[in-house]
């Protein structure tokens, strides 16, 4: 998921345009947009994590999160306003919070334990690359196919999750 995470950071200056804000104020409001999407994920991330302590199937908050991250997927492109955009952004931070909190706990209670190990490096391979190739394809993939071209990838990538999460999580019933 974090290539939905990064992909949108290349266009924020268009997205900032399509809000009409002055394009003399772009980097403040970059810088917002990201600090704000970065401190809602560190806040989210906490409490999420102390609220996954007492969850002993995390199946449910995995899809749960993932809805939240497709339903905050899209209002970045539709804002017509700073406040929406920013909004959106936050919402986006806070789903994004959720899905690495609620995967990572699901992989451990999931994969058998001498597995774990090695589902936490492919988890960690993963979000690596989704964040290099995010920032890297999403301002390319704007230009081509504008913000619907980004909501569709990120839509199927996260129903690929969603499949992904429900097989695997049968596939690894731990007992």
């Amino acid at each position: 998921m974090n290539f939905v995470n990064y992909a949108p950071i290349p266009i924020i200056p268009d997205l900032l345009a399509q809000s009409h804000v002055n394009p003399g104020h772009y980097q403040e409001w970059t810088t917002i947009i990201l600090g704000l999407w970065a401190f809602v994920r560190a806040v989210s991330g906490t409490l999420i994590s102390i609220v996954a302590d007492d969850i002993h199937n995390m199946r449910k908050p995995t899809l749960i999160s993932l809805g939240l991250m497709a339903v905050s997927a899209s209002p970045m492109f539709v804002c017509s306003g700073i406040s929406q955009l920013v909004l959106a952004r936050g919402l986006h931070g806070a789903a994004s919070a959720a899905i690495m909190i609620s995967s990572v706990v699901l992989v451990s209670v999931q994969v058998p334990r001498q597995d774990n190990g090695a589902a936490m490096g492919w988890i960690a391979l993963a979000m690596s690359l989704g964040c290099l190739f995010g920032s890297a394809t999403g301002g390319p993939l704007y230009q081509y196919t504008g913000g619907v071209g980004i909501v569709v990838t990120s839509e199927v990538l996260i129903l690929s999750s969603v499949y992904l999460t429900i097989y695997e999580s049968k596939r690894y019933k731990r007992h």
